[in-house]
């Protein structure tokens, strides 16, 4: 859901662009030029449909009346043109004096015209014609005696300069002027007394003229003013004319502004080739957080935006420059909502479901970011960032205290070795007794983690391949590209102190009487879960801490999978997967291996199995059937039934069917699938039991990355630097979001916000609106008829077609 440039018109004129409008029965946009030129163009493509000149100045406003379908044109040569839906021109007035700016109450039918010095107020009327045969000219009724209904009804001379902008909104008027002022009016329309009454006036609203002003409402129905000036600053008052915010970070004067209702933003030029994007409730600047202007288009561009203007009907905002060119930006329902830069490209990516959402992503340089959206808006993110020497540091310190403690167990088994040596000379008198080993065989194992950590020191291989949150024990567990899984999680010290913090003294009344109250009281239900609640925030406040290293793996550890107690398991699992061929199988709570993939029970023969021909690729846990599969880079996977003894990991199927290395696997709940995905370009559904697959889906390149969507069971694809959706139900592409510039490497869907998130190697994140089904509707069948309904195939309908 953003706002995406749709053309870029790069010369449209000789003389500079003074107005833009759109005309909503043509389908157009109407441009007009300082030699009083107007221009018609084509709203999709920007084609010049014709030309005409009949004003003789600038072309200063336009605006529609759609009651009468005529489109008026003003300019400073004291013109005002009604044109035809043909593009004609019907009728020419001429005022006698510059215009600058006009508005019109649809309500009333008042036109308000921005003149030197105030305002004028004309009531408009017309009538069809008599004559038969000029009744309709292209659907357009001509007006008769037009010069009679088209006299000064009021003037208002509350201005000492020129009215630069009107706006009117239900029964009010608003004008802002190069005098400072804002001004607000009623306007009233009785037979007989036509006029506008101040209802506020604000003589001083900037320190410089005002060159902009926009009205807007939100959805509980508030309405503000926000103006821009000369004097660089951009305010936003309530309907009584009080200012709310005041937005002065700019450094140019503010050229124009528009409210942007698709996205609730507003975009400010203010001398840049890019507009600057304003939240107008929180007061802050989002241009940062919105992927509108952080493409690589507006680098090193050397014109500045002049005039902004947003069209509802079409959902597109039309912009003009000082170097005479036009762009147009359009809506795009499928575009991101938010996109997040970093400064590394990222690789993995993870959420938290308790409250505060957190989002945590690993990096091509071993850094670990999490990501907090505010509460003022849904653009705004804070972020921390963990670096990598953090981890090794944890790494270095875990490694030494095992060291030492092996250095314990060597000094322990020495002197037993010893006495016991003692004993026997004492016992038999024998001097010379047989020299025992004393090898410090037990420091074998330290050293060989002591030559791994020193290789992960002078490694440039630290990238976070693989990162899951696993809620039950608030641990963040990441795979990492040199060899080692680190475990994350918040500081457990602070976390106390912050549980110890004494409690409001209602609380303490309600936990010490709680024996007197109904079991189903909602101060107790009130109680309990703002406890959880804050137990849930002081987790998430805490420091965030590496907390173990778990070592062993030979490789680069690719993939992860969790196996929680729910499963039936009296412990947290994870199973790992990499380059090294091996599945390892951690004890989280333990902190330690559990087991190892492998052939039988016995340790002392090291019979660790390979699981596979090829590298592991990917891994997921199917706590339904209590399997695990994984994919290999032998263009097969692997399915086995899990077990916390390796030597009883059953190999259970094998996926055959893709022609090149399989990337992901995944497990569709909804559906009882299994999805894998592969560098040939396809996506295969598997039943359940895995003895055949149920649907090849073409995915138009490779595919790096899957996730299942937890709502409807849609299956996304990274394929390159494009997100594909897929209805596992009907087998069709749904939606396709494009946005990332580089391969996109992660994709998680946050059901509680109804969102997916993507991390690439472009180093953004973005954010994007979760793919719905479309309801389905029932057509040509009466509704009465409950044969009918009953006899209805829904196989037959076709998703996309109802597709909102």
């Amino acid at each position: 859901m953003s706002m995406e440039r749709q053309f870029f018109i790069k010369d449209s004129h000789n003389k500079q662009i003074t107005a833009i409008g759109y005309h909503p029965a043509r389908r157009v946009y109407i441009i007009g030029f300082e030699d009083g030129l107007t221009k018609t163009m084509e709203v999709d493509t920007g084609q010049v449909i014709s030309s005409t000149q009949l004003h003789s100045g600038w072309i200063t406003d336009y605006f529609y009346w759609a009651e009468s379908k005529l489109f008026f044109s003003s300019s400073n040569d004291g013109t005002i043109i009604a044109w035809g839906t043909a593009g004609s021109a019907h009728e020419i007035f001429g005022l006698g004096l510059p215009i600058y700016a006009m508005g019109f109450n649809s309500r009333k039918n008042l036109l308000v015209l921005g003149v030197k010095n105030g305002v004028f107020l004309f009531a408009l009327k017309y009538e069809l014609s008599k004559d038969a045969n000029s009744l309709f000219e292209n659907d357009t009724p001509l007006l008769l005696n037009i010069k009679a209904y088209f006299n000064i009804a009021f003037v208002s001379e509350e201005n000492d300069d020129i009215v630069k902008c009107i706006r009117c909104n239900e029964s009010r008027v608003y004008t802002g002027s190069y005098d400072r002022r804002l001004i607000i009016y009623d306007a009233y329309y009785y037979p007989g007394d036509v006029g506008l009454k101040i209802v506020t006036k604000v003589n001083a609203a900037h320190d410089a003229g005002i060159t902009s002003l926009e009205i807007f409402s939100d959805n509980e129905n508030n309405t503000w003013i926000v103006t821009g000036s000369f004097d660089k600053i951009v305010k936003v008052w309530s309907q009584d004319g009080k200012v709310i915010l005041k937005h002065d970070a700019f450094t140019e004067a503010i050229n124009d502004l528009c409210y942007v209702q698709r996205s609730k933003t507003i975009w400010i030029a203010a001398g840049s080739p890019k507009a600057n994007l304003f939240d107008p409730k929180t007061g802050e600047d989002v241009s940062d957080f919105i992927g509108t202007f952080q493409n690589d288009d507006y680098e090193g561009e050397n014109y500045i935006i002049t005039s902004l203007m947003y069209v509802h009907e079409m959902n597109t905002v039309i912009a003009s420059t000082n170097r005479r060119q036009i762009i147009t930006w359009k809506y795009n329902p499928s575009g991101c909502v938010t996109a997040l830069k970093f400064h590394s490209g990222l690789d993995s990516l993870t959420y938290t479901r308790k409250a505060p959402i957190l989002m945590f992503t690993g990096t091509t340089k071993g850094e670990i970011a999490k990501w907090e959206q505010l509460q003022a808006n849904n653009f705004t993110y804070t972020k921390e960032i963990y670096n990598y020497s953090e981890a090794t540091s944890k790494l270095a310190i875990q490694l030494m205290e095992k060291q030492e403690e092996d250095c314990r167990k060597v000094y322990n088994v020495n002197r037993e070795r010893f006495l016991s040596s003692i004993s026997s000379i004492i016992t038999t008198g024998d001097s010379n007794p047989s020299r025992q080993s004393f090898s410090p065989s037990i420091l074998s194992s330290s050293s060989s983690e002591s030559t791994a950590l020193n290789r992960v020191r002078s490694s440039n291989n630290c990238a976070y391949i693989k990162s899951i949150f696993i809620e039950s024990l608030d641990d963040l567990v990441i795979a990492s590209e040199d060899s080692n899984i680190y475990v994350w999680g918040f500081d457990e010290t602070a976390i106390n102190l912050l549980n110890n913090i004494d409690p409001p003294k209602d609380a303490g009344l309600v936990e010490r009487y709680s024996v007197l109250l109904d079991a189903n009281s909602d101060l107790l239900k009130k109680h309990g879960s703002l406890q959880a609640d804050q137990e849930s925030v002081n987790n998430r406040v805490a420091g965030f801490i590496c907390k173990f290293v778990l070592t062993g793996h030979t490789g680069c550890v690719t993939s992860l999978a969790v196996v929680e107690r729910g499963s039936g398991y009296d412990t947290t699992y994870l199973i790992s997967g990499g380059w090294d061929r091996k599945i390892y199988v951690w004890d989280l709570e333990a902190k330690k291996l559990h087991d190892i993939l492998r052939g039988d029970d016995d340790y002392s023969n090291n019979n660790d199995e390979l699981a596979s021909d090829g590298i592991i690729l990917d891994i997921e846990y199917c706590k339904e059937r209590n399997e695990f599969a994984y994919a290999s880079s032998d263009r097969l996977v692997y399915v086995r039934q899990f077990s916390s003894r390796g030597s009883e990991m059953r190999l259970v199927n094998v996926l055959q069917g893709h022609d090149g290395e399989v990337t992901q696997v995944r497990w569709c709940a909804l559906h009882q699938l299994w999805i894998t995905g592969s560098e040939d370009g396809t996506i295969r559904l598997w039943t359940a039991d895995g003895i055949s697959y149920d649907t090849v889906l073409n995915a138009h390149g490779s595919v790096a990355v899957l996730c299942i969507d937890q709502i409807n069971g849609c299956i996304l694809a990274g394929v390159q630097h494009a997100i594909r959706v897929y209805d596992p139900e009907y087998k069709t592409l749904v939606q396709t979001n494009y946005g990332h510039k580089d391969s996109v490497r992660d994709i998680i869907h946050i059901h509680e916000r109804n969102q997916y998130i993507s991390v690439s190697w472009d180093k953004t994140i973005r954010i994007w609106n979760a793919y719905k089904k479309p309801t389905r509707k029932w057509r040509n069948i009466d509704r009465d008829n409950e044969e009918a309904r009953k006899n209805f195939n829904f196989n037959t309908v076709d998703p996309v077609e109802y597709q909102n």
